[in-house]
């Protein structure tokens, strides 16, 4: 499902493309690097890495190779199962299915209100997004 403002969310390429940077040493430190992506649809993300020895072993089995292309098929395969079967709008589907599919990564997503004012960390609850408390 491709519409005229791209993507709602992270793509799996920009997953790798997080892994490439990080794997490459160009993360100085992982405890302050935040990626972030604004969108045509309005909405704001930023991935932080929470958990380097999971990210490794995440990277290791999803993000390398054929693991990479079955990670990306994945992704979009639940987001069209989101929207068409279940009826989720499109930007609903793609952060859910993002967030599933970065379950167990060592990775965190942040969503941001409309003026980047307040970032939020959330994490998929069945086919729903839900805050997750920060501490």
């Amino acid at each position: 499902h491709v519409l005229p403002n791209g993507n709602s969310i992270f793509s799996p390429d920009d997953i790798e493309a997080l892994y490439l940077l990080y794997n490459n040493g160009h993360i100085n430190n992982t405890g302050t690097f935040v990626i972030s992506v604004v969108t045509g649809h309005g909405t704001s993300y930023s991935i932080i890495i929470d958990d380097v020895n999971a990210f490794n072993t995440f990277s290791q089995n999803n993000l390398i190779g054929d693991n990479f292309s079955s990670f990306s098929i994945g992704y979009s395969a639940q987001s069209d199962l989101l929207e068409n079967l279940y009826g989720i709008d499109f930007v609903s589907a793609n952060e859910i299915a993002m967030l599933q599919a970065l379950e167990n990564s060592g990775l965190s997503l942040l969503k941001g209100n409309s003026d980047y004012s307040d970032w939020q960390k959330i994490k998929a609850q069945g086919r729903q997004t839900v805050d997750v408390g920060c501490n």
